[in-house]
This record gives C-alpha cells, structure tokens and sequence, in this order.
C-alpha cells in the first residue's frame, strides 16, 4: 500500500519509532478503512508542525506527513466483511483511550483530594476550622465519592478481562473518568479559592505552597477532549445501545422486556446498607426504564438514521448509560467490600450512598429531558443567527 496525508494530533508521533495510522484504502468493494503499521524511518515519513496544547505539556505532539510511504501488506489490517476498522483493533484503541486518558484523569482526582486534605487541615475561617464548616464538609465528601466511583468503574472494567470483554463498559468509563476529574479539579480550585487559579511560579515567588491546580485544571480539561471530545463519545454510545435494541426488535414484548423479570426483580441487595439496597432498586427500575424507552423509540423509528439524527436524544441516552453502569459498579463494589476477593477500607457503603445519591439526581434531570413537555427551536435560533453574521447583529433582533 501507498499511503499519502497527513495525521494530526498524534500522542507522541514526533517522538515514535511506529506508529498506527487509520487511512482510507479505496477498493472495488468501495472504501474501507484500515490499520497501518509503520516504521517512522521508512521514507517518505515526516514529522510537521509541532502542536501545543492547552496543558499536558508532557505529551509531545505533531502533525505527521506521508508522501507515498510503502506499507507492506502485512502491517495493514482491514476487515474483509466491513468498511470499518477491524474490531481487535478498536478494541485495542478502546482499552488504550482508558490508559492514555483515563489514567492521568485518575491522577488529577487524586492528587486533588490530596491537595485539599492538606488545604483544609492547614486554613480556618473566623477562628473556626475550615473543615468544620457544612458547605466544606459537602465538597470533601462529593470528592471523595467521585473518586469512589472513578477507581469503581475501571475496577469493573479492567480486571480479570480479556481484550474482547465488557467493552461497553470501557466504552462508557472514559467520559465517566474524564469528567470526573473535570469536576474534582473545578471543585477543587473553588476550595483554594484565589490559590487555586495561581500558578506555581507565583506561589513560589510569595512562598505560598506551589499546589499545581492551575496546571491539572488545563490538563483536565484537555482530557475531555482527547480520544474524542466528551459529547460525541456520548453519541457514540447512544447509538451503540440504540443498535443493539434495533438487533433485538422483535423479540421484546410490549413492556419493552424480552421474556425476562420486570425491572427490580433481578436486583441483589446482599451486603448493601439498607440506604444502598434502596439505591439498588431504584438504579434497577431506572434501567427498566430506560430499556423501554430505548425499544419505544426503536419501534417508532424503523430507519436507524433517522432516529441518530435526533442528536440531542442518542446523547442523552448515551449519557444515561454511562451513569447507570457507574452506579451499579459503586453498588458493586460496595457489596464486595470485606470479603476475601477485596481488602478494602472502611466507608464503601458510605462513599456508595453518596455517590448514588447524587446520580440519582442527575439521571432525573438526564430522563426528564428526554421527553421535555416543549422546546425551543433550536434549530431556527441557531441558523438565524449564523446567517446574519453573528453576535453583531444579536441585540437588532
């Protein structure tokens, strides 16, 4: 094969010795696209423009150039039966956005819970502890939750699995990381208050302690957008999960089910505090829930295209999802803790029950917008004012 383009944002092309590149590769079949695996000295090869971000100053990034690179048969995998990638290789790529993003996701959360232990223990406010403070107490406690919930999904969807397995899940754990480190960082500089938004430069200058916020806020940030931006992976999901029901039409019955227990039959409570095995029930009641308004919207849409291009709806839905897996895993590991299969510390069910909690609330706000009662028109708005030039002619109408 000759490749020719050019590749942009690549983590660490100017510094790789192979790369894998996924280029169209045109056929009597029509087009399909393809894993090419090459040598970064065979010629025709060349690093471009250097890329700065935003943040992960340690991530080295260019554009990359192929000017007729030769790349044997061999180091190009295509699948003979789709114009897709070949599924080992997204599954790969699948496992590999959880390290390359989700991994410093982690470290940003955790480096934040540190960093405002050591806040908290070190300020007081009118004589009085800060940690003493309700409003405090709340942030410390929706902190530690979410980093509950992080560490509880990759649990899930890493251990004791192979390549092919729970791929849903690794699917949905890197929004799920990704944005949880986003609102630990942003709570976070909230806590440190002018500190948190200074760089470490000038804390050093004062002699304040050079904590790094300013810095994780950037990378976090940057996080929710590599390996695709947060959104698109949301409609990715939804869409995987709507394939699925269009797979399965015409098996389910009216209520939505496929012969199995209704929603909330199937749920184990066994060794949940009694606020947890409430949060179990009514996480099972939410995923009947979702599952018949999955197969409503199916049934209602016989062409698929038509249902995705309802953007806003496969989004939500995609969103849903992920929120429903990471509180079953929390509920998961909860009910694990202590036994010979998990040493673990003490608070699970504590960090369970605060976690849940909250994703109840916020998959209420995700369901209720699912079916809104009315809507403005988004489209009219948006296209009204792209043609009038903008923000300039805002006020005139």
């Amino acid at each position: 094969y000759l490749l020719n383009g050019e590749k942009l944002f690549t983590g660490n092309g100017p510094v790789a010795d192979l790369v894998a590149v996924s280029a169209t590769v045109l056929g009597e079949g029509g087009p399909k696209v393809g894993a090419c695996f090459l040598d970064t000295s065979t010629p025709g090869f060349s690093v471009g423009t250097r890329l700065e971000f935003m943040g992960s100053r340690g991530l080295p990034n260019a554009s990359l150039h192929f000017d007729d690179v030769l790349v044997p048969a061999d180091q190009v995998l295509i699948d003979p039966e789709s114009d897709q990638l070949p599924f080992l290789v997204g599954m790969v790529a699948l496992l590999g956005r959880i390290y390359f993003t989700g991994a410093p996701a982690m470290a940003i959360a955790r480096n934040s819970l540190a960093w405002s232990r050591e806040f908290i223990a070190r300020r007081s406010i009118d004589g009085r502890a800060l940690g003493d403070y309700d409003e405090i107490q709340r942030t410390v406690t929706a902190t530690l939750a979410d980093v509950y919930a992080m560490e509880s999904a990759v649990r899930w969807s890493l251990l004791g699995s192979g390549l092919t397995d729970r791929w849903f899940e690794r699917f949905a754990t890197k929004n799920l990381l990704v944005r949880g480190a986003w609102r630990i960082v942003d709570r976070t500089v909230s806590l440190h208050g002018g500190e948190g938004f200074e760089t470490v430069a000038s804390k050093n200058r004062r002699g304040a302690v050079p904590v790094p916020l300013e810095r994780a806020f950037r990378d976090a940030r940057g996080l929710r957008i590599a390996g695709n931006v947060d959104f698109q992976l949301d409609n990715q999901l939804g869409r995987i999960l709507l394939g699925q029901y269009y797979a399965d039409a015409r098996t389910y019955a009216d209520d939505g089910t496929q012969g199995e227990p209704g929603p909330g039959a199937g749920t184990s409570a066994a060794g949940l505090s009694p606020a947890n095995q409430e949060h179990a029930r009514a996480i099972d009641r939410l995923v009947g829930e979702l599952r018949r308004f999955a197969v409503g919207l199916v049934r209602r849409h016989p062409d698929p295209e038509q249902l995705y291009a309802k953007e806003r709806t496969v989004v939500l839905l995609g969103r849903i999802a992920g929120e429903l897996f990471n509180a079953v895993a929390a509920l998961a590991r909860a009910a694990a803790a202590g036994t010979p299969a998990e040493a673990v510390p003490a608070g699970h069910q504590e960090l369970a029950d605060v976690h849940c909690a909250e994703a109840r609330h916020t998959l209420s706000g995700l369901f209720a917008r699912l079916e809104p009662d009315a809507e403005p028109d988004h489209a009219h708005i948006s296209r009204r004012w792209l043609a009038d030039g903008g923000a300039d002619q805002l006020v005139r109408h």
